[in-house]
């Protein structure tokens, strides 16, 4: 009898010093977590479709001559950035709620214009880095596009124009 006593308090302490965590009772540094930029934004590079070039950095395309509108019609204010190696692209922020269609239509002096649609939907947090925007189902009509595929705003698109 003292040994199944015994076995009893042993297979007890046992199964009660589990740690049922999902990290598996791991402390996790957040300072050691390198999380994504969670902007709401389109980094869009206009490029020519044949050559290739940034159509922004030729001159081509003037940003003080072109207008982005939402699906409301309405005027999207939008910013110029330019990084050395890549060249210059227009930020156009997202207002990602409510969540659903989106789109941006952009329209020039000098080239035709052209619409870039898509959904946005929320994505949860992770333990250590912030709640982002998730977006899929991207359409620019009669253009090619290349785009950065992990899914969440900021959405890197280049767009190649004729």
């Amino acid at each position: 009898m003292t040994r199944f006593f015994i076995a009893v308090i042993l297979s007890l302490t046992v199964l009660l010093s589990c740690n049922s965590d999902d990290d598996g009772g791991r402390d996790i540094n957040c300072a050691a977590v390198l999380c994504a930029e969670g902007t709401s934004a389109i980094y869009l590079y206009l490029l020519d479709e044949t050559s290739q070039d940034n159509l922004l950095d030729l001159g081509t395309i003037d940003p003080e001559t072109t207008t982005v509108r939402d699906a409301s019609d309405s005027t999207v204010e939008f910013t110029v950035r330019a990084y050395s190696n890549f060249g210059k692209f227009l930020v156009i922020p997202v207002d990602a709620e409510p969540y659903g269609s989106k789109s941006y239509t952009l329209n020039f002096e000098n080239k035709p214009s052209f619409t870039i649609s898509f959904d946005t939907d929320f994505e949860g947090s992770s333990e250590c880095c912030g709640s982002y925007f998730s977006f899929d189902k991207l359409l620019v009509p009669n253009h090619m596009f290349e785009y950065t595929e992990n899914g969440i705003l900021p959405l890197n698109l280049s767009v190649f124009i004729k």
